[in-house]
């Protein structure tokens, strides 16, 4: 099972990650003309985390909200905690949200790099 649940959490990095660097990709041009005219307040995290992370929270949110409602199937497959156990679903938000964050942080942090590479392309 850890297994399998590693597999997931890798794919689901993945996914969030080839997601956000698509559409910064796509949005290159975009970014840039937006870093350079909207006020030093707003940084290029602000605006490609703003679209990456609402995303991560409905779709933790869905998932949550499944996972409770299938507890009877699960709890014949846990051994030493209850299949609603509040620690574990809270454990798994933070595991899931910190690494959702840091897929999204890796374009973020490249949103330079891409407007430099547009513009010189143009």
């Amino acid at each position: 099972m850890a297994v399998f649940a590693l597999a997931a959490l890798a794919l689901a990095i993945t996914g969030i990650y080839a997601v956000v660097m698509y559409s910064v990709s796509q949005r290159a041009r975009e970014l840039g003309i937006r870093l350079a005219l909207v006020p030093a307040t707003r940084t290029s995290s602000d605006l490609v985390m703003g679209q990456g992370l609402p995303f991560v929270l409905i779709g933790l949110a869905v998932g949550m909200a499944m996972a409770v409602g299938v507890t009877r199937l699960l709890s014949a497959m846990l051994f030493g905690v209850a299949a609603t156990d509040a620690v574990t679903y809270g454990q798994v938000a933070a595991v899931v949200t910190s690494v959702s964050v840091l897929a999204c942080a890796v374009p973020t942090a490249r949103v330079g790099e891409l407007v430099v590479r547009v513009l010189k392309a143009e």
